[in-house]
């Protein structure tokens, strides 16, 4: 599980720069009153131990990581979605 999240990791810019090329995915965010409207950018840190994923529910993962921006913790699959 570690090796697919380290490559996950390694790949958020390339996923970020993807998801921006859609011009639909923007629309249907800013629509949307009911989103979050956090972009989630920037390098997200690892945090060890806790019980659940914010946004799945997860039971323990290995680690979760949080947004610099709004502080969510998100598992490593979440982080992406």
């Amino acid at each position: 599980m570690e090796v697919v999240g380290f490559h996950l990791e390694s790949m958020q810019q390339y996923f970020q720069d993807l998801r921006n090329r859609f011009i639909s995915s923007n629309k249907i965010a800013s629509n949307d009153s009911s989103a979050h409207k956090c972009c989630h950018s920037g390098p997200w840190q690892k945090d060890f131990g806790l019980e659940n994923c914010d946004v799945c529910g997860r039971w323990m993962p290995l680690y979760t990581l949080s947004c610099p921006s709004c502080q969510i913790k998100a598992c490593i699959s979440c982080k992406y979605h």
